[in-house]
């Protein structure tokens, strides 16, 4: 979804997703934290979109961390 449309905030995913606006805003959180998405605040909202580019930076530092053990 966050590919697709473009930066998002809690309120916009949540009324995609049909979901509870805490279990959206704890998920995005963990995602966040896993490099899997940026984050802008405008206003007072924070808009997420996908960041991959980051996110397979991280995975193939893991991968390496693994293949090292």
């Amino acid at each position: 979804m966050l590919e697709t449309e473009g930066p998002l905030n809690v309120l916009q995913i949540t009324e995609r997703l049909n979901l509870a606006r805490p279990t959206i805003s704890h998920h995005l959180k963990i995602l966040s934290n896993a490099g899997l998405l940026r984050s802008t605040k405008k206003s007072r909202e924070i808009y997420y979109e996908s960041e991959w580019s980051d996110a397979s930076k991280n995975l193939k530092k893991f991968m390496k961390l693994l293949w090292d053990c």
